[in-house]
C-alpha cells in the first residue's frame, strides 16, 4: 500500500515538473508563459541591476528550484517502480528544449 502511494506521488510530481517545464520554456519569439505571466502581474521577467553579473532573469530564479523539486521528488517516488526515470527524464528535457520552439512558431 505505502508503495503504491509513493508511486502515486511521483507520478504527480512529475506531472508537475512537465507543467512548469511548459511554462518555463522559451517559445519561437524568446518569450515563455511564465515571463508573460511575471509581465502582467508587473513583477516583470529580470531584476533591476545587481552588483554581480548584471540583471538576473526572475523566471529562471522560480523555474529550476521548482523544476529541481519536482525531479528529485519524481526520482524518489519513481525509482522503485521506473529505476531509469532520472535519466528518462533528462532526454526528455532535452528534447522538450528543442522541440518546444518548433510547436509554437505559428501560436505565439
Amino acid at each position: 500500500m505505502k508503495r503504491d502511494l509513493q508511486s502515486y506521488k511521483g507520478w504527480l510530481w512529475m506531472t508537475g515538473y512537465f507543467v512548469v517545464l511548459i511554462l518555463a520554456s522559451n517559445h519561437s519569439q524568446g518569450y515563455s508563459l511564465l515571463d508573460r505571466f511575471l509581465d502582467d502581474l508587473g513583477i516583470g521577467s529580470w531584476t533591476k541591476e545587481v552588483e554581480i553579473g548584471g540583471r538576473l532573469h526572475t523566471t529562471s530564479l522560480i523555474s529550476l528550484p521548482l523544476l529541481l523539486l519536482c525531479l528529485y521528488q519524481t526520482v524518489r517516488g519513481l525509482k522503485e517502480r521506473v529505476p531509469q526515470i532520472l535519466f528518462i527524464l533528462l532526454i526528455v528535457t532535452g528534447i522538450w528544449t528543442v522541440v518546444y520552439p518548433k510547436i509554437t512558431e505559428g501560436i505565439f
